[in-house]
């Protein structure tokens, strides 16, 4: 560094600028540049649609609307693209995040769906909104479909020998014991509901994509679509990518080239902030247990992890996907089991 730039005989070193002085050279550059015109938010929804209040890697229905609401409440913002990557999930929340990005039209405020490798399903509900929809090529799309599901084991128990009886009340008492078949009264009852969730998303999609109704049931029904054939049906507007959805965003706010791109994240609590560290902190120490520095438990987790995980990790990803669509009993989901390998 001497040799580049010199001597400091006082300090013995080589000829440097403070960082407090750097600083206030820059802040001064700054203060006499004009703000930009406006700036365009951008909100994450990146997993799969749950109802509630959710952690990052899963889109909630109140989360991510507080995201939503926090654009539409920020002067800056002038425009927002919503980056989806999701196979979909709650209608419930679904039906939020769709009013809230509704509401941001409302207020003059622009919206690009942004899509990246999977939004279907409850991720194109929350897209159909949008003013304009970008997609890649290979985007796993559509999906436009619902279902409800009531797992019951009767017929399991059966072949054990087991058997159950009771007295009701009612036609329907203990219809959503898991340990008895379902009534067609309750399965006449539970379609129905799933036939008012289907006509409702017909008609988000048809009126976020100017069609009618029956011309969307011609490509919906369930079907899955790669962005290109997406594209040629009209669910989307523009083969593009995440920069593309910015730049159509500020064109659509009239922002010209001068603006900010900001994400809009929630802001985490002490509380969060803490639990965050902590499960770094165990991550660490997992890795340190794995590679058998731990002792004679450690060394024999070591040895029989790599066998097992395999083997439990399909099962594992079923058990969390019910458990966390299960929470809430008696709500209609609207997901693609779809993937991209």
């Amino acid at each position: 560094m001497i040799e580049l730039v010199g001597p400091d005989e006082a300090h013995h070193s080589f000829r440097s600028v403070s960082l407090e002085d750097y600083l206030k050279v820059v802040h001064r550059e700054e203060s006499r540049r004009s703000p930009p015109a406006g700036a365009i938010g951008v909100v994450m929804a990146s997993g799969e649609i749950l109802d509630g209040n959710q952690p990052s890697g899963t889109i909630g229905g109140e989360s991510t609307t507080a995201l939503l609401r926090r654009a539409l409440e920020d002067e800056d913002i002038r425009a927002v693209v919503l980056r989806i990557d999701s196979p979909g999930g709650s209608v419930l929340a679904s039906e939020q995040i769709y009013r809230e990005v509704q509401a941001l039209r409302a207020a003059g405020k622009p919206v690009v769906a942004s899509m990246s490798d999977v939004a279907a399903s409850g991720g194109y509900y929350i897209a159909a909104p949008a003013d304009a929809i970008y997609a890649s090529a290979n985007t796993i799309t559509g999906s436009i479909g619902v279902f409800a599901t009531i797992p019951t084991f009767d017929r399991t128990l059966a072949k054990l020998g087991v058997q159950v009886d009771g007295v009701g009340t009612t036609a329907l008492s203990g219809s959503l014991r898991l340990d008895r078949p379902l009534k067609p009264e309750l399965e006449q009852l539970i379609q129905a509901g799933v036939d008012h969730s289907y006509d409702e998303f017909l008609q988000h999609v048809a009126a976020g994509r100017h069609q009618s109704t029956s011309a969307i049931n011609e490509i919906a029904q369930g079907r899955v679509w790669a962005g290109s054939e997406a594209l040629r049906l009209g669910l989307v507007d523009t083969l593009g990518g995440y920069e593309a959805a910015v730049k159509e965003a500020a064109k659509r706010a009239k922002l010209g080239k001068d603006y900010n791109v900001r994400v809009v994240e929630p802001e985490l609590s002490f509380t969060e902030q803490l639990l965050l560290n902590m499960r770094t902190t165990i991550a660490g120490v997992s890795r340190a247990v794995g590679s058998g520095r731990g002792g004679l438990n450690a060394g024999v987790v070591a040895r029989l992890m790599p066998q097992l995980a395999p083997q439990l990790a399909p099962l594992q990803r079923e058990v969390r996907l019910w458990q966390r669509f299960t929470r809430v009993p008696g709500r209609t989901v609207a997901y693609c089991f779809c993937a991209v390998e």
